[in-house]
């Protein structure tokens, strides 16, 4: 949904809301077939494509990206 962090008020919110926004092994690997697939197919100059029936446009390649991103951080 665009959402990448929240406030907390209290330390006992902390790992709830770190859960909540930690992407899940599911997630990751996903976003990284996404990066991979959309890189190489960049480079022979397709601009969308499909994966497993989906449409992989450059929204979805930076969603993808964001999600590689935070993932790292962790």
């Amino acid at each position: 949904m665009g959402f990448a962090g929240k406030q907390v008020i209290h330390p006992s919110q902390v790992e709830a809301v770190q859960s909540a926004f930690t992407p899940s092994l599911e997630e990751v690997e996903r976003a990284r077939q996404i990066v991979a697939l959309y890189t190489s197919q960049q480079q022979v100059g397709k601009g969308a494509i499909g994966l497993e029936g989906k449409l992989i446009d450059l929204p979805v390649f930076r969603q993808a990206e964001n999600v590689l991103a935070r993932f790292g951080k962790m």
